[in-house]
């Protein structure tokens, strides 16, 4: 279609030259147009989201609210040292507090179940022990919080599991609707006069007399912009071609209703490569992405069925005992990997910046993410 065809409303209302456009109408985007307007009511901003609603790990993820399962941070500490997996702790626990403020707790339907990390057969736990010490430590310097992981002894629990020895547990862990949570979102920045335009995928952009001029497609005219913001997260890397964002396919999938499911609360394990939780009387469960890590480096929406049959095995054969269940229905996320597990948040020019890579913990500290991109940003429109 083209732009002669559109009215006099859509031309200065939903394609108006704007201060700031953000790329990209997820968690990230949408908390740094929200702060955005909180420091200046009057600034223009739109947000671009290609899907219909913010999608691809928004609302694909598998609705943990948590910092991390203990040996995957432990692992951290071991590839990244202690003070790059301080700060990534620091970004989530500060970024559930700025969602908790943001949006309430009732309304992204936030339920603190508690989590868990079982510990398989085969590793050594007084090793996870000694280390626990150590990550306690650093958690009670960022969240006050003592002992924020303690052992569990499985044989006290009628979960039913088979093939873990023991289990590390988090209270302060929760659960939360992903869709909810987007949808507040979205409300508020509509509120606070953020125009959103859904089903537009970002194409180029040029730089002309101190502006942006954004290519949105040629059934839509360019939108001028002072600012451009990209929060596109996994898909960064299809934009910059530069390899420090990685995606990474997240495999998901849930039951039908099931009887009597014997435990609650959020559960990791294998260093947080696999990961399950009740949804009601259903169990979602996802992840092995470590068992084919090279085709789930990918921004390709579609399921791997190799690890959905892994899924389905370790459901049966691990967390219920039995097949005496439906698979409802399955689905797959994108998400953005960086080097050493930090986002990415910069300036990239006058006129670019750049908030993503969030490692696949964006339900926790992407408010964090988006409201230091914010920070960034004011002061220089």
């Amino acid at each position: 279609m083209p732009f002669k065809e559109y009215s006099f409303w859509d031309k200065t209302t939903n394609f108006k030259p704007a201060d700031i456009t953000i790329i990209g109408g997820g968690i990230v985007g949408l908390t740094c147009s929200i702060f955005l307007k909180k420091h200046n009511k009057n600034l223009n901003i739109t947000i671009l989201e290609k899907e219909l609603i913010g999608t691809c790990a928004t609302t694909k993820n598998a609705g943990f609210l948590c910092l991390g399962s203990p040996t995957e941070l432990l692992d951290d500490i071991s590839n990244y040292g202690e003070n790059l997996a301080s700060a990534n702790l620091s970004a989530r626990w500060n970024g559930v507090q700025m969602l908790f403020k943001l949006l309430g707790k009732k309304v992204i339907d936030f339920k603190l179940n508690g989590g868990y990390d079982l510990i398989n057969e085969e590793v050594v736990d007084n090793n996870i022990q000694e280390n626990i010490i150590l990550l306690n430590g650093i958690l009670e310097r960022i969240t006050k919080i003592p002992n924020f992981y303690s052992r569990v002894d499985l044989d006290t629990k009628n979960w039913g599991f088979k093939g873990f020895a023991s289990a590390y547990s988090m209270e302060f862990e929760g659960q939360v609707n992903p869709a909810n949570l987007l949808k507040a979102l979205r409300l508020k920045a509509i509120n606070l006069g953020v125009n959103i335009i859904n089903g537009i995928e970002y194409v180029s952009h040029t730089t002309l007399n101190n502006e942006v001029v954004l290519n949105i497609g040629d059934k839509f005219p360019n939108i001028v912009s002072r600012k451009i913001v990209f929060s596109t997260n996994g898909f960064a890397g299809n934009i910059f071609k530069n390899n420090e964002i990685i995606p990474g396919r997240g495999q998901v999938l849930i039951t039908k209703p099931i009887s009597n499911i014997p435990f609650k609360g959020n559960f990791h394990f294998d260093s947080g490569y696999y990961y399950f939780r009740n949804v009601g009387n259903r169990i979602l469960f996802g992840g092995g992405r470590n068992s084919d890590f090279e085709n789930e480096k990918t921004t390709l929406l579609a399921n791997n069925e190799s690890i959905i049959q892994i899924l389905k095995e370790k459901l049966e054969n691990q967390i219920l005992g039995h097949p005496n269940f439906e698979i409802d229905f399955t689905w797959a996320g994108i998400m953005g990997f960086t080097a050493t597990k930090q986002p990415i948040v910069k300036q990239l020019s006058d006129y670019e910046y750049i908030a993503a890579g969030l490692n696949g913990m964006g339900m926790a500290m992407g408010t964090f993410i988006g409201h230091k991109a914010s920070k960034m940003i004011i002061g220089k429109v």
